[in-house]
């Protein structure tokens, strides 16, 4: 995989943590097989998630100001350069206590298992299927529609057998491709 740029957005405070455990196996096995991995350590970087000070305060809406904050070049710096890494990378890896706040309570066997089965994902992560989103055309886009799959496409997946991805299942099966490797073949 020589070559390939991972980038690990790490967001736990505890340099001890199950979290900071992930984070190394992930570099040591990324960097072993030749790629070249940054990390963005948001609590030791001190990250600013604001996305930048609103023209309008009074009418403020996310994403266009957002988008304009972006074009004009007055979005915060913090956010920039973490896009210009997220632009680099090849591999995105979002390491945060999602599962991993009581982890602690797991037993120790339990928690080296975890990692070990991390590690051998990693070897061959490159040869996964990529993790792939059901396309916004798909969806109202618009603060009365409520940001939902639109009616005429939750009408064409009444007669399919499987939801449109892992995300999207609409209470049916997950699709047999999909992301979830933990499935037995």
């Amino acid at each position: 995989m020589a070559g390939r740029k991972a980038l690990i957005v790490l967001a736990h405070e505890e340099k001890n943590s199950f979290n900071h455990a992930m984070k190394d196996a992930a570099v040591g096995v990324l960097q072993k097989r030749g790629w070249s991995v940054t990390i963005s350590d948001l609590y030791k970087m001190k990250f600013n998630p604001v996305p930048s000070l609103s023209k309008d305060p009074k009418n403020f809406k996310y994403g266009p100001e957002t988008a304009l904050a972006w074009a004009e070049g007055w979005l915060s710096s913090d956010i920039v350069a973490e896009q210009k890494k997220l632009e680099a990378a090849d591999l995105l890896i979002f390491q945060e206590p999602q599962i991993a706040y009581s982890i602690s309570h797991a037993p120790k066997d339990a928690r080296l298992q975890i990692l070990e089965d991390w590690k051998k994902q990693l070897e061959a992560i490159w040869e996964e299927k990529p993790i792939s989103f059901v396309p916004d055309i798909n969806f109202d886009l618009s603060y009365v529609g409520g940001f939902v799959l639109k009616q005429e496409v939750q009408d064409r997946q009444k007669a399919q057998k499987y939801g449109l991805s892992v995300g999207q299942h609409l209470g049916k099966a997950i699709p047999p491709d999909s992301q979830v490797k933990a499935q037995k073949k």
